[in-house]
């Protein structure tokens, strides 16, 4: 297994430091096999990135973190709440992107090849065996 480093969450870094001044900052990223980190990779580099992090994404992780900080200001102990429920967001959004070939980011990504959805026999972006997306639903959160 590989680690992948989550984007967008250093945008929470300054909120918890004055809430809290408790709480350190967390460095979050997700277990995934390493052919799953490569695809992702690839996908990037071939204008199809489904990790970005939009204003979409970034209000929806900000509403799951906020959730975690609420927790712990009522008392609750796990002090890397707010930043598992903000990666498992994100992880959620990806997913979604790749069942849907590109979801709330579809619009922005550079299409398949005519020979491409020939050879897949569909046109969905990012899918070919589903191995990619099932990696993406099975993966563990990592703070460190």
């Amino acid at each position: 297994m590989a680690t992948f480093q989550l984007v967008g969450l250093d945008l929470y870094r300054e909120r918890v430091k004055k809430l809290t001044g408790s709480l350190k900052p967390r460095q979050v990223s997700i277990t995934l096999p390493e052919e799953s980190v490569d695809k992702l990779e690839w996908l990037k580099e071939s204008g199809r990135n489904f990790t970005t992090v939009n204003a979409l994404l970034a209000k929806s992780m900000a509403e799951a973190f906020a959730r975690g900080l609420d927790h712990i200001q009522a008392g609750g102990k796990d002090l890397k709440e707010p930043w598992r429920l903000a990666a498992e967001e994100w992880i959620d959004r990806v997913a979604t992107r790749l069942s849907t070939g590109g979801g709330d980011l579809k619009g922005r990504m550079r299409a398949l090849k005519p020979d491409t959805i020939k050879r897949k026999g569909f046109s969905k972006i990012g899918v070919d065996s589903g191995a990619l997306l099932r990696s993406m639903v099975a993966a563990q959160v990592v703070i460190k």
